[in-house]
């Protein structure tokens, strides 16, 4: 989050606002990646099609590549680096919480490939994305005690308790579709309820 700058006094409403806009741009980002894929200078290409669609980027200095830094996995990388020598990431507090989510994630995974047919792919595919942004809200949200911004708190908890909401409803639709996956899909709404009970306490002490 360390791209937004001067935000140490904004609101759950502000930061909602920020939020959707930085979404709004990674969304143009993988839009547009596919017609510039392995094209000469790519990034500055898809760059100056996010900014000449969006509105300036928080951090943004400028205009090219510099429009991507605040998103790391956006961002172009050394293909040298090494990262073996870099060091362990501190623990999360609630780290037991995403690796509950994680292991869910993976679980649903093992289940759609072992039970659906080729042809299905993407819809067991689309439920694995849920996963994955939902996996990162909730990093993001617990992550936001280091940064000290309540505002950003709370938003990031409301965000991952609308994932999780959304991920349920995906789920009930994939096991009314395809009888294959009730099991597994009430196993996994279960498990994904018991992890929203503990999401809303822990944005309940934050917005008291």
């Amino acid at each position: 989050m360390g791209r937004f700058r001067n935000s140490h006094n904004w609101d759950e409403f502000r930061w909602e606002s920020e939020l959707r806009r930085d979404e709004r741009r990674i969304n143009l980002y993988f839009a547009e990646l596919a017609s510039c894929l392995d094209l000469p200078g790519e990034e500055d290409i898809i760059a100056g099609l996010i900014s000449e669609n969006t509105e300036p980027v928080a951090s943004a200095a400028g205009r090219g590549q510099d429009v991507l830094r605040g998103w790391s996995y956006l961002a172009p990388r050394d293909e040298e680096q090494d990262y073996d020598d870099d060091p362990a990431p501190p623990r999360r507090p609630e780290q037991a919480l995403i690796n509950q989510l994680d292991a869910l994630a993976a679980r649903w995974n093992m289940a759609w490939t072992g039970l659906l047919s080729p042809e299905y792919t993407p819809a067991g595919l689309s439920i694995a994305c849920a996963y994955g942004r939902l996996l990162a809200r909730l990093a993001d949200f617990v992550d936001a005690d280091d940064i000290g911004d309540r505002g950003l708190k709370i938003t990031l908890g409301k965000r991952t308790l609308a994932d999780i909401n959304e991920l349920a409803e995906a789920l009930k639709y994939a096991a009314n579709y395809h009888r294959t996956l009730r099991g597994p899909v009430i196993d996994q709404l279960e498990t994904l309820s018991r992890i929203r009970d503990r999401v809303v306490t822990l944005l309940g002490r934050v917005e008291k």
